[in-house]
């Protein structure tokens, strides 16, 4: 480098720049090129064409002028207009001096469609691109890299112009061509990966659209001659599609790893940085995070304005794109302004830029609700829905936006019926995509794509409360039976669809998967011992398994995989006198944004409604007051030395106020019913229905007998089971939490500053009593208590030898999420809690103890066999033959609580690993009396009682028993 500029300094001292000749501008041109002094370069460029001779002017040193003056408008500063005349020129002259056959000529107009391409001249660009396709053929024939290349640009233009079929048609043949040529380890292939992947997304279409991308994004990045501002646009790809998806922490990553490539490749000035800066400030939108894009877009326009590019199709979509993100911050005017700007310029430009003056109506269409005019924001809205409808179809996200911006406008005009029907309709789309996006994304991924829908299903929920709550045909109930816990709804089948499929490549997968989890679940406990490279390694390879068995054509073939609750088709399993209670809470719209207010509901349904029936019951500020009062005590956080009691207010007002809220409003509902079938929600789910005083004399379980379920839907499973002695119950209880290699049945840990758990000998008694009533009955029995009471044993109970009974008498324990992160320079255990508490996934924060458990600050217990079992490490397992699971411990129904998914903790581990029936406590219930209860429910259990009998006798006999003290007995829940 240094040797280039002392030539220049010689160059130009020797001769001024006026004096040299147009072969001296060229020769320092090259090397200003070379040295990546690019507007030197050009200036040299341009004097080496004005001082070109005449009898030059139809030659090739004046074609390659042309051609070099007009790459570094196109290559290096992305100015696409500035640089299309001279490409044209060139053409001129190469059809003169070499003729239309020759490569030049050929290559020459390909490079003239792709800017007529990059400046929306779509028509223009296409007729390029078929002359080069066809000169191609014709020299080369239609299996030729260059017939292939044409044909992969053809499918971009077909893409941005809407013709979606001809795309399809032209990457597809594309990809075909090159995988035969080149095979699927080459740029030329991953380049057909990229844009067949990119076409899939615009058409909404991610199941198809991510794996293409992922191909193509490592093929880029492992590939020798693949340069990296070409990995960058598939960084781009690959976050497009994580954006839609949710997926807005990974999205980020890519979009900000393509800028810094573009960057530093190119300039600030170039057209691509400037995308990367409008992308990311995009996504910042979505985020929320509106001071981050404002900064991205306000530079991107001005690095536009600096490019003259003002009134051109890029601005135009920035001042679009700013207007979008000014109506979030309420800066009404000036987003109308830029909107009205951008809507202006796309329609000079025509039809090229058809699909972003469909973005932008629809843009003014909300901003026109916002601002009151309804009837100027349906024109908008309706004409970007036609040309969203013919060109992207009804599934696609900007439809369903627009779905949704039209039934809001029809609520403002008071249009009911309407508003309702396009609500439906939006609903009825997102669940099609999430049915599409739940049949091959991991659980995570599920995750972030439900937790974006639940505001629309707010929204809906907000809309029928104002509007319909009754006359609604029970939609509110079908909204919530397809949401609620749709995600463990789908573990449940994945597993259930692996465990009973013969598909043995399949279940080799299944097992590398689980294998992957297991590791992970120990070493997110040990992230000192790890580097975090490694951890985001293996988390990837576990994402990456988990899709490819949601893809397996035999996983998705399951009957079940894609049913959707019906609630007309459940309310036939109601018996007259029975009734379902759909408890629900949703944050407010009040039709034009969210409010700082969240509602609790209930949905009542009879064998005889014509629709369930909808109740308002409180806010959530009432709720948490009235819990806190009730429920006071220790936080669930706290670890009970010896299962020790949580004493509950006992004041009469707080029972008063209680019944109240909850369940005064449902009793007109109620006449005549005697069972009812709950399905709590949110803070519900730390209520003890049965303990509810209805009066000083009554309580709620005198009157109805209660059951807990997980969904309304899990009425028309079959009903309750009846043990056989032929079944098998394992019994854990007794345990030694100090058991140690070697250090046999040591207890004398008590006083160890290092013991988090005591030895409970009321368990073991409880445990003994089971097992010699169960003896008497001639019951199939295992029990695990002392030393043998270990992890090991527990999950020795898998497959096909899972008992039809597994009880569990010991420490329980969950712990709300802290926040702190791991110091992984130095060994994070100061407590039991702040070790677990500090884990972001709720099931790595809840679980039970087992043998061995304090020994857990051993730093060499890294083998996940520590004695601490983990709702995570849980819901890795297959218990599909147990029917039913007890709890036998303190807190165990506590957990995070989920708006659409419930509770993340023991019992949702339990479901995913297929448990049906699950006994849990909602406190921690003192020993004597959990052995008490525990002894009922099993005498019942080996008389031949059904599950549901066995516990409501046992509860009833405890609730006899000790009346007024309710923390004595109505802990208990048995959830189905």
């Amino acid at each position: 480098m240094k040797i280039i500029v002392v030539l220049f300094s010689t160059l130009f001292s020797c001769c001024g720049l006026s004096a040299q000749s147009w072969a001296s501008y060229r020769d320092s041109a090259l090397l200003y090129k070379q040295a990546g002094q690019v507007d030197a370069a050009l200036n040299c460029f341009q004097h080496a064409l004005k001082k070109l001779p005449a009898d030059y002017a139809k030659g090739n040193d004046h074609i390659d002028l042309l051609k070099e003056i007009g790459g570094i408008f196109y290559f290096d500063r992305g100015q696409y207009k500035d640089a299309l005349p001279y490409y044209q020129q060139a053409g001129k002259l190469l059809s003169q001096v070499q003729g239309k056959k020759a490569d030049s000529y050929i290559d020459n107009t390909f490079v003239i469609g792709q800017l007529q391409y990059l400046l929306k001249q779509n028509a223009a660009a296409e007729k390029s691109y078929v002359a080069a396709r066809n000169a191609w053929e014709s020299k080369y024939s239609t299996t030729s890299k260059q017939y292939a290349g044409a044909c992969n640009a053809l499918g971009i233009l077909y893409n941005d112009w809407s013709r979606f079929d001809k795309a399809v048609e032209s990457h597809s043949l594309a990809m075909k061509i090159r995988e035969q040529l080149f095979t699927k380890k080459s740029a030329p292939y991953a380049q057909s990966c990229n844009n067949l992947g990119a076409l899939y997304w615009s058409l909404g279409q991610l199941d198809k659209a991510e794996p293409l991308a992922l191909e193509a994004k490592t093929l880029r990045q492992h590939l020798a001659d693949v340069p990296r501002q070409t990995y960058a646009i598939s960084c781009v790809n690959l976050a497009n599609i994580y954006r839609d998806m949710g997926k807005f922490a990974e999205a980020e990553l890519l979009y900000i790893e393509a800028k810094d490539i573009r960057e530093k490749k190119f300039t600030r000035q170039h057209d691509l940085y400037i995308q990367s800066c409008e992308i990311l400030a995009n996504l910042y939108t979505y985020m929320q995070r509106y001071k981050d894009a404002e900064v991205l877009y306000l530079e991107a326009k001005q690095l536009r304005i600096q490019n003259n590019q003002a009134g051109s199709f890029y601005y135009a979509q920035c001042c679009s794109n700013l207007a979008q993100l000014y109506m979030q911050l309420d800066r009404q005017q000036e987003a109308m302004a830029l909107a009205m700007e951008a809507l202006q310029v796309f329609e000079r430009i025509g039809k090229a830029a058809e699909s972003d003056k469909a973005i932008t109506r629809n843009l003014l269409g909300a901003l026109y609700f916002g601002s009151g005019n309804q009837r100027l924001s349906l024109l908008h809205l309706s004409k970007a829905r036609k040309y969203w409808q013919k060109n992207l179809g009804t599934q696609h996200p900007f439809f369903n936006a627009n779905t949704i911006a039209m039934a809001r406008v029809y609520r403002a005009n008071d249009d009911i019926k309407k508003a309702d029907h396009f609500y439906r309709l939006a609903f009825e789309s997102g669940q099609r995509n999430r049915e599409l996006l739940f049949s091959f994304t991991a659980e995570q991924e599920k995750k972030a794509f439900v937790e974006n829908m639940e505001e629309h299903i707010d929204e809906l929920l907000s809309f029928y409360h104002d509007k319909m709550r009754g006359n609604n045909d029970g939609y509110p109930l079908q909204l919530l039976l397809q949401q609620k816990s749709s995600i463990l709804t789908a573990a449940r089948q994945f597993n259930n669809a692996v465990y009973h499929s013969n598909d043995r490549a399949l279940i080799r997968v299944y097992d590398e998967w689980l294998g992957i989890k297991k590791q992970l679940s120990s070493l997110l406990y040990r992230p000192e011992q790890v580097s975090p490279g490694y951890m985001a390694a293996l988390n990837e390879t576990a994402m990456r398994l988990e899709k490819k068995l949601f893809r397996s054509a035999s996983l998705l073939r399951s009957k079940e995989w894609n049913q959707q609750p019906d609630w007309k088709k459940i309310q036939p399993a109601l018996a007259p006198g029975e009734a379902a209670i759909q408890f629900f809470n949703f944050n407010y719209f009040d039709g034009r944004q969210y409010t700082d207010s969240s509602y609790y509901a209930a949905l009542v349904m009879t064998s005889r409604s014509k629709e369930p029936l909808w109740i308002d019951l409180f806010d959530q500020h009432k709720l948490e007051k009235l819990v806190a009062k009730k429920y006071a005590g220790p936080e669930p956080s706290v670890i009970e030395g010896k299962r020790g009691v949580v004493k509950l207010n006992p004041g009469k007002k707080a029972d008063a106020e209680l019944y109240a809220a909850i369940w005064l409003p449902l009793e007109p509902a109620l006449t005549n019913t005697s069972k009812i079938y709950l399905i709590p929600s949110g803070l519900l789910n730390r209520i003890s229905f049965p303990a509810l005083a209805i009066d000083s004399a009554r309580l709620l379980s005198d009157q109805f007998d209660l059951q807990q379920l997980l969904s309304i839907a899990e009425l028309t499973t079959p009903a309750g089971f009846v043990l056989s002695t032929k079944e098998e119950v394992q019994l854990f209880g007794g345990i030694n939490y100090n058991l140690k290699s070697g250090a046999g049945n040591s207890r004398e840990g008590a006083n160890n500053p290092a013991v988090f758990f005591d030895f409970l000998p009321g368990t073991e008694k409880e445990v003994k009593d089971i097992a010699s009533l169960g003896l008497d009955k001639q019951q199939r029995l295992a029990m695990f208590a002392g030393d043998d009471a270990t992890e090991d044993n527990f999950k020795q109970s898998n497959g096909m030898l899972s008992p039809a009974v597994l009880h569990i008498a010991s420490h329980g324990f969950y712990f709300p999420y802290s926040g702190v992160q791991a110091d992984s320079g130095s060994h994070p255990l100061h407590s039991f809690e702040n070790y677990f508490a500090r884990l972001q996934d709720p099931l790595l924060r809840c679980g039970l103890a087992f043998a061995g458990a304090n020994a857990f600050a051993d730093t060499s217990h890294s083998n996940g066999r520590d004695g601490i079992l983990t709702a995570y490490e849980i819901s890795t397992m297959n218990l599909s033959n147990t029917r039913l699971v007890v709890l036998s411990a303190c807190e165990t129904a506590l957990g995070d609580i989920d708006g659409g998914e419930g509770v993340y903790g023991l019992k949702r581990a339990f479901k995913i690993a297929g448990v049906q029936y699950i006994i849990l406590s909602l406190w921690s219930v003192p020993d004597r009396e959990t052995a008490m209860f525990m002894t009922a429910l099993y005498k019942n259990m080996f008389d031949g009682q059904p599950i549901e009998k066995a516990f409501h006798l046992a509860q009833m006999l405890m609730k006899n028993q000790f009346r007024e003290e309710p923390e004595k007995w109505a802990a208990w829940i048995l959830s189905k």
